[in-house]
Order: C-alpha cells, then sequence, then structure tokens
C-alpha cells in the first residue's frame, strides 16, 4: 500500500477522501479533489479562512511610517491612538480621491463601513461622493423622467 495521498502526507493508513471546493464560481475550481484524511482537516481550514476574507484584501502588507516618539504626547495620545488615527486618515483620504469605495476604505482603517462614515464629518468629508456636474446630470435626467409621465 502507498504512503500517503495527499503532499507531504506520511500517515500509512490514510486513503483518499473527496473533498468539495466551493471558493468560486469557477466550475473548474469547483471540482472534487482528492485528498488524504489528515490533509482533509487542513483543507476545511483554509475553505474557512477563504470564507472569511472573500470580502477583504486577502493579501496584507505593512507600511512602516517613522514619526518622533514625542509626537503622541504632543497630540495628547497613546501610541496606538495615534498609529490607529494615522491609519483611519490614510483610508480618508483614499476614499475622499476617490481611490477606495467606502468599505474599502473601512476595511483598510479597520472598522465597521457605518461606524468609518460616521468618522467622515471628524476629517469634514461628505459620505457621498457625488461631484457638482454629476448631480446635474442626475437632476436633468430626473426632470426628464418626469416629464415623459
Amino acid at each position: 500500500m502507498r504512503r500517503g495521498v495527499g503532499p507531504g502526507c506520511t500517515t500509512a493508513d490514510c486513503r483518499p477522501v473527496p473533498v468539495r471546493r466551493d471558493l468560486s464560481r469557477n466550475r473548474a475550481a469547483n471540482r472534487a479533489t482528492m485528498v488524504c484524511r489528515t490533509g482533509k482537516a487542513a483543507v476545511r481550514e483554509a475553505v474557512a479562512n477563504a470564507r472569511e476574507t472573500k470580502h477583504h484584501i486577502s493579501v496584507s502588507k505593512t507600511l512602516a511610517v517613522e514619526y518622533p516618539d514625542a509626537l503622541p504626547d504632543m497630540l495628547h495620545m497613546s501610541r496606538s491612538e495615534f498609529e490607529r488615527e494615522a491609519k483611519l486618515a490614510m483610508s480618508v483620504k483614499l476614499f475622499e480621491t476617490g481611490k477606495l469605495s467606502s468599505s474599502q476604505a473601512a476595511g483598510l482603517a479597520g472598522m465597521a463601513r457605518v461606524d468609518f462614515l460616521f468618522e467622515l464629518k471628524r476629517f469634514g468629508v461628505s459620505p457621498i461622493q457625488t461631484t457638482a456636474e454629476e448631480l446635474h446630470e442626475d437632476i436633468a435626467n430626473a426632470k426628464e423622467a418626469a416629464g415623459r409621465r
């Protein structure tokens, strides 16, 4: 009998077990695959982790920003409060410039979307990012639609 079915498996009594992968709507990705009994738990864990990060950026990077040790004290904040505020300020600016949606910016800031939208007021940013031109176009379209009735 062959030892192990899964990659790196050394279990003597390992037998293949079908595992359904449902991480995407892609038919090829949903095909059943054969994994050893030991590996089945690892696959379940990977699927659970993938579901948790489905709507979030799955790969995270770290951005290091140097600042003077005294800066948080000068702003009457703890170090963690200062870092959280800096992260939020970056998220707000990326949202304001249209580079991120409100949910993406909230995810970057590490908070719920609703909380992020409430925080925008502190930074003087409107949660509705519509230009004057888009607003005039919407009004014209509404008047045109009302005139057809």
